[in-house]
């Protein structure tokens, strides 16, 4: 489904070099990024198609129309419908309400002195309504959450290393999507490897009489005991690690 009219000629629509997609789960539609145009399509099963941002680099919040990207490369949709895109010429998480037609900035951008994303790539949206942002210069995945705060979860230095969290390495993660199991996915570009990583989902020191709870991607716990319960109370419950595996790959090339 392309072309240059979108409602009458949809096979002659012209796209751009064409990075991430993702379907919406409230619209019949997809939305893919054109990092060579500086926007974002959606496109419709009926090859209707409608382009999101103009087509020149820059950053600018606004309706769908006058926003500017700068070299979007994906995008993920949460469960309400609305897209993240992984900005990657601007450093920056942008949101997209295709409801209201507005496009903000939830986290970055060019002039944001403190800002640690250098090339955000691919990102993904957790069950629980979290970002996961691959960083390919960085070598690492961040978590980014509703209320803009920021963590690094995994990696930060290149290299090839399973472990937990900030003990894993990575050699320019390229992209990410999630399992419905909770686990991501990450493509690493240049190694050619597939790596599986746990995206924690909650906390249990698992002493019945304790209802533990995980306050979100800060890693803590809260371990609250039950009233009336008659065993003891057990430890400060741990939440649980970002683990990372290598799943397939260990070289470039093309092979079963």
């Amino acid at each position: 489904v392309n072309g240059n009219n979108p409602s009458k000629y949809p096979e002659k629509v012209s796209f751009g070099d064409l990075a991430g997609m993702a379907a919406s789960p409230k619209e019949d539609a997809i939305y893919h990024a054109e990092p060579g145009f500086h926007r974002l399509r959606r496109t419709q099963p009926n090859g209707e198609t409608q382009p999101l941002g103009l087509s020149s680099g820059g950053h600018r919040d606004g309706v769908e129309l006058v926003a500017l990207f700068n070299r979007p490369t994906d995008v993920t949709v949460n469960s309400h419908g609305v897209v993240f895109v992984a900005d990657t010429g601007n450093r920056a998480i942008r949101r997209y309400d295709p409801f209201t037609k507005q496009v903000t900035t939830l986290y970055g951008g060019p002039t944001n002195q403190d800002n640690p994303l250098l090339s955000p790539r691919g990102i993904a949206a957790t069950a629980r309504g979290d970002l996961l942002v691959v960083d390919d210069l960085n070598h690492s995945v961040f978590a980014v959450r509703a209320d803009a705060s920021v963590r690094l979860v995994a990696g930060g230095i290149a290299g090839h290393a399973n472990g937990n969290g900030l003990g894993a390495r990575f050699r320019n993660p390229w992209a990410i999507a999630i399992g419905t199991q909770g686990t991501a996915l990450i493509l690493e570009n240049s190694s050619g490897r597939v790596r599986s990583m746990q995206v924690p989902s909650g906390c249990d020191d698992g002493n019945p009489c304790t209802t533990d709870s995980c306050t979100g991607l800060s890693g803590r716990c809260r371990h609250l005991q039950v009233v009336g319960c008659a065993a003891p109370t057990g430890t400060v419950c741990k939440a649980q690690n970002w683990s990372v595996h290598t799943v397939a790959g260990s070289v470039q090339g093309l092979a079963d």
